[in-house]
């Protein structure tokens, strides 16, 4: 061999543990980079998942109060109208109230009649039991 390939060998061999040390250097600025990739993303994911979260909360929420709300106007469309129907049976009776008041005043004895007639069915029916 030759001194100078010798000489070579030598250097290369005094670089040896300066190229270790550069390639760790380089491998640690490299994992360090990554890491603060990973917290940067973690970050963001956290961040849109509680924006997500918070914007699904309020449309149930919204949903819930409109549910309440129709609820509410249904039970009270049904009141009123009952109360209608409450108030028109009131007055169904109170015309016939009044229609057989008139025909008892025009008709008297027929009136007497037809309430003997339903009370003779009415103590037949009683007397079978």
């Amino acid at each position: 061999m030759s001194t100078q390939s010798m000489g070579n060998r030598r250097t290369d061999a005094a670089s040896t543990p300066e190229k270790w040390a550069d390639a760790r250097r380089d491998i640690q600025e490299k994992v360090t980079e990554a890491k603060d990739a990973v917290q940067d993303k973690s970050g963001e994911l956290k961040s849109a998942v509680t924006d997500g979260a918070a914007k699904v909360w309020g449309s149930v929420k919204d949903a819930g109060a409109d549910m309440k709300q129709g609820a509410m106007d249904d039970l009270a469309n049904a009141r009123d109208v009952a109360v209608d129907y409450m108030e028109q049976g009131g007055e169904k009776v109170r015309e016939f109230g009044a229609a057989a008041e008139q025909r008892i005043q025009q008709q008297p004895l027929g009136s007497l009649a037809i309430a003997a007639g339903f009370g003779f069915l009415i103590g037949a029916l009683w007397c079978r039991r």
